[in-house]
């Protein structure tokens, strides 16, 4: 039985950040079998970046997707490993003197939070860019067959690459600031994510909403693909904060600082 846990600390290839005895880390599956089985002697929290694992416990069986998160609690664990897509996970490894310490405080580490938001949000907004990037590629490809020379069609195909290209800055600018996981974990730069976070949010939701705008009707139909899209990049409102919160959030952090420090650049 494969300690998971030893596994990530001695896989050169992981990415990884230890703060405060918490380990976060990028897993990817290298399991040849399809059926293998796992330990670990700490909790652990996994965030489904692609692909999907089924899991089997004394107590349970079930399958964790793309876009969700399991906690692991540090028994062993059957894998069931499919084949189709490769599985790549963000882990964090929590040891249970820190876990009594948040709980014994009743709040939430902000050193702890700010590495969180830092390494998680780039990852789980890469899903939804992704999913901009999809639906305008099938909006061009759809008006490509009608006349390029309309103007109302040229306005609408450059306005939406405006939406599209803003995505993308964004989310660059959010890997800009993990710096390779290389980064002081400040509240400017928990705050900088979350900023980004909102915004990236809305401008993929954009983007999603103008492709269907430029296709027209046909956008509806289920073979097109797109109507699937517009209802999957609604739930990045959802991841944390949504933007009511994150407003709130903000506004708290930039009137209650006595000093601001410089921009994060």
């Amino acid at each position: 039985m494969q300690n998971i846990f030893e596994l990530a600390i001695k896989t050169p290839q992981f990415k990884r950040l230890m703060v405060s005895d918490v380990l976060f880390t990028e897993y990817k599956c290298m399991e040849e079998h399809p059926i293998f089985k796992i330990w670990s002697h700490l909790n652990c929290f996994i965030f489904v970046i692609s692909g999907k694992k089924g899991f089997i416990t004394i107590h349970d069986r079930y399958e964790v997707h793309a876009n969700e998160a399991v906690f692991l609690k540090k028994v062993g664990n059957i894998v069931h490993k499919f084949f189709d897509t490769d599985f790549c996970a963000l882990m964090i490894f929590l040891p249970d003197d820190y876990i009594r310490c948040v709980v014994q405080e009743n709040k939430i580490n902000s050193i702890f939070w700010n590495v969180v938001l830092t390494v998680a949000l780039p990852l789980i907004m890469s899903v939804y860019t992704g999913i901009a990037e999809k639906a305008y590629e099938t909006a061009l490809q759809s008006v490509r067959r009608k006349n390029k020379d309309e103007a109302l069609l040229k306005t609408s195909s450059g306005e939406l690459f405006n939406h599209i290209e803003l995505c993308r800055i964004l989310q660059q600018d959010m890997v800009r600031l993990t710096n390779n996981f290389d980064f002081t974990p400040e509240n400017e730069l928990g705050n900088a994510m979350l900023v980004r976070k909102t915004l990236l949010a809305s401008a993929c939701k954009k983007t999603v909403e103008k492709a269907m705008e430029l296709m027209g009707g046909q956008s509806y139909f289920r073979n097109r693909g797109i109507e699937k899209l517009f209802r999957d990049v609604q739930a990045c409102h959802f991841h944390p904060l949504p933007d009511k919160q994150q407003y709130l959030f903000t506004g708290d952090f930039i009137l209650n600082q006595k000093k601001h420090r410089k921009r994060l650049t």
